[in-house]
């Protein structure tokens, strides 16, 4: 929905914080707009089902990963 992207980039502009909450299957899909690049988001919420690689890769733009069902330093599922 290309309107509700423009909404939600007027959002992050305005925003002093954004989270991004998103399941695994988010990650790396292509669509016909976004709302914001990696930079401009300061924490991202997932579940566990995130790919180690896709991690990292979080890990070098965002100053925050949390992976629903982990503590921190946690490297695999839990439960």
């Amino acid at each position: 929905n290309l309107a509700e992207a423009e909404t939600n980039r007027r959002f992050v502009r305005s925003a002093r914080r954004v989270v991004v909450v998103a399941d695994h299957t988010k990650w790396g899909t292509v669509g016909l707009s976004s709302f914001a690049t990696l930079d401009e988001v300061d924490t991202f919420v997932t579940d566990a089902g995130l790919a180690p690689g896709a991690r990292e890769e979080i890990g070098e733009h965002l100053p925050g990963l949390v992976v629903a069902g982990e503590s921190p330093g946690d490297t695999a599922p839990a439960g």
